[in-house]
């Protein structure tokens, strides 16, 4: 029905539903009002029956009552009427824009299509010239025979797919015309974030245990005898101190093997490295806190030692001196 309206038809729809709510308004108020009347009328009568009217008077007054409860009624009806108008508007409407939205739609995707098979033409002329002209000179730089395999080779495969990619484009806007796709392209994926540059870092060699605050909040610590990246201000502390050298100097990258690094390997606390701040510092003091644990294993330190009954003692009885002839050694 909405292809046989002359005009603009969305235009002529949204006039109408203006029109429709504003009597949708104007119903409501008046079914308001209504209501405010026959609630003040229907106490009449009981009130004039109680005061003993004639029967005349009081049909009167019932009679007020039914015609207000019949304009109560007329307008909820209306009001019901309109909007369902107002609904099948608004239906039509949402029609008329999602058949414009699948048109434009179906229009780029056709428009798409045509490029492509355009840009496919473009393309096979040139790749064929290059094919052409490789396969002229392959007698001279023997290189160019595989040029032109390529070129025709991937002559054929663009083509190819270059076609399929046209035909799928044709069969979308078929498609979204028909209601069988979205009305609307889909959105391209947002643009990768850029990539955080690399924090400014100078490479020293360790002369000594360092600790310090890192970036993420935590302390950090590093042992002697390595290559570190340290922030500019606590590589220049760390080189003022001592405990680090630059890479130019002769130090650098000569190990000093030390009794803690030979019999106790690995990073060491933060009590016993050099704080680059006072975050590392306020870290050692407490480490320093802390009593020290011997690593005993005995039943009374350690609850998992296991305890294994291997009898009553033994002693063993030797001759003192060199065993003689015939005795066991």
């Amino acid at each position: 029905m909405l292809d046989f309206v002359k005009g603009d038809p969305a235009k002529k729809l949204r006039r109408e539903l203006e029109a429709a709510r504003a009597r949708r308004s104007k119903l409501g108020a008046r079914l308001t009002s209504a209501e405010g009347q026959l609630s003040e009328l229907r106490g009449a009568p009981i009130q004039l029956a109680r005061d003993g009217v004639v029967d005349a008077s009081l049909a009167a007054a019932e009679e007020k009552v039914r015609a207000a409860e019949v304009r109560v009624n007329t307008l909820i009806s209306a009001i019901s009427d309109e909007d369902g108008h107002i609904t099948e508007l608004e239906r039509q409407l949402a029609e008329l824009a999602d058949r414009a939205q699948r048109q434009a739609t179906a229009d780029q995707l056709d428009t798409w299509s045509v490029e492509v098979d355009e840009g496919a033409k473009k393309i096979d002329v040139v790749i064929a010239e290059l094919a052409a002209l490789a396969d002229r000179v392959s007698h001279c730089v023997p290189e160019a025979a595989g040029v032109a395999i390529f070129a025709g080779s991937a002559r054929s495969e663009l083509a190819l797919a270059l076609q399929a990619i046209s035909n799928e484009l044709n069969g979308r806007a078929r498609g979204v015309r028909a209601g069988a796709y979205a009305a609307t392209l889909p959105n391209r994926p947002p643009p990768p974030a850029p990539p955080q540059p690399a924090p400014v870092v100078e490479r020293v060699w360790l002369l000594k245990a360092v600790s310090w605050k890192a970036d993420d909040g935590r302390v950090q610590a590093c042992d002697m005898n390595k290559y570190i990246d340290l922030p500019p201000t606590k590589a220049r502390q760390a080189i003022n101190d001592g405990v680090a050298v630059a890479l130019s100097d002769p130090r650098s990258g000569k190990e000093v093997r030390t009794w803690r690094q030979q019999y106790f390997p690995g990073t060491p606390s933060p009590n016993r490295c050099h704080a680059l701040d006072d975050e590392a510092d306020a870290a050692a003091a407490i480490e320093e806190s802390r009593p020290e644990q011997f690593r005993v294993l005995h039943s009374a330190a350690d609850p998992n030692f296991e305890i294994i009954d291997r009898g009553p003692a033994y002693t063993l009885k030797t001759n003192s001196g060199n065993p003689t002839q015939g005795e066991a050694a």
